[in-house]
């Protein structure tokens, strides 16, 4: 069944902090740009040089002080290892199936992300979670793979503000075949575009509340329980033009515990999921005023197997 419920609001009108940019270079702090050369075939002298690279990624690092905007490149090739990247690093591969990092300890997350770092072109596979983001950092996940986590494919702390400070990025992107969500974070800014998170064992992706989540030109499919779990409390939620199909549970859950919040669901297909299309969810009594910010427009629900959009399910 295809709702219309009122026109499509230009992406503009959003004036969200941030989404503009994406096309520019991703912004670091500091200015001396080092840069450092990995490959896991390295013998002999290595001092990170094209001509003589480290052998692992955790050498180069080592290199990396806080601040000075350091780039690795790294070739292809499976490398078995964790890391921390510092503060305004980068870390680049050679293409998202070329570069593998596999867990060297499977009861950590395989990366850990400080502010102000960026992830290219690389696989992340095999560890506690794939990449933590750490309490208030901003960071870009640009063109990885992240699966076959024990629990979360990526884990985003809180950051305590919903302002672009401190704002997790994740662009075209895929988070597939984890143990539990795709991508579980809250408490600060979030933008996933042009990526497909699929077939994890939780949801898709899960935000806790006071979260500002963009989400835009997303596949999210089979997942084993819902393709997005959401807590509107204090949130501002905004899902454009994505397709959310097959998995478990809802397409779309979105539960509310007392506070209002904003979400607006627009231009998105959500069809064959196992419950409804989208549930709204209230787990706290005397609270039903909070659902009136809550916009569906111009989606296409098909085929959901209990409903496109759910009564108020109230849960206490």
């Amino acid at each position: 069944m295809k709702q219309f419920i009122s026109h499509k609001i230009p992406l503009s009108a959003f004036l969200f902090a941030g989404l503009m940019v994406f096309a520019l270079p991703f912004f670091v702090i500091g200015g001396s740009y080092d840069v450092l050369y990995v490959d896991k075939d390295a013998s002999g002298t290595q001092d990170g040089s094209k001509d003589h690279p480290f052998e692992k990624i955790s050498q180069a690092l080592d290199q990396v002080e806080d601040n000075d905007g350091t780039r690795i490149y790294v070739a292809e090739g499976e490398y078995k290892e964790n890391f921390n990247i510092p503060e305004d690093a980068q870390v680049i591969g050679a293409g998202k199936d070329k570069t593998i990092i596999k867990a060297d300890d499977d009861d950590d997350a395989v990366v850990y992300m400080e502010h102000g770092t960026k992830l290219v072109d690389v696989t992340v596979k095999d560890g506690k979670q794939g990449i933590m983001v750490k309490k208030e950092s901003r960071v870009e996940i640009n063109g990885v793979v992240v699966k076959d986590n024990d629990k979360e494919g990526i884990f985003i702390l809180e950051a305590g503000t919903k302002d672009d400070r401190y704002e997790a990025r994740i662009i075209d992107s895929e988070i597939k075949d984890n143990d539990k969500s795709g991508v579980y974070g809250g408490d600060r800014q979030i933008i996933i575009v042009d990526s497909s998170i699929h077939d994890n064992d939780g949801n898709g992706i899960t935000t806790t509340k006071n979260t500002k989540l963009w989400l835009e030109d997303t596949k999210i499919r089979d997942n084993k329980k819902s393709g997005i779990s959401s807590t509107l409390d204090s949130s501002k939620l905004f899902i454009e033009d994505c397709e959310i199909k097959e998995n478990g549970r809802e397409g779309i859950e979105i539960d509310a515990y007392g506070k209002s919040g904003y979400a607006k669901i627009d231009n998105t297909q959500i069809k064959d999921n196992g419950r409804y299309g989208i549930a709204r969810v209230q787990r706290t009594a005397g609270i039903d005023g909070v659902w009136e910010d809550v916009v569906f427009t111009m989606n296409d629900f098909h085929s959901n197997d209990s409903g496109s959009i759910s009564p108020l399910i109230r849960l206490y």
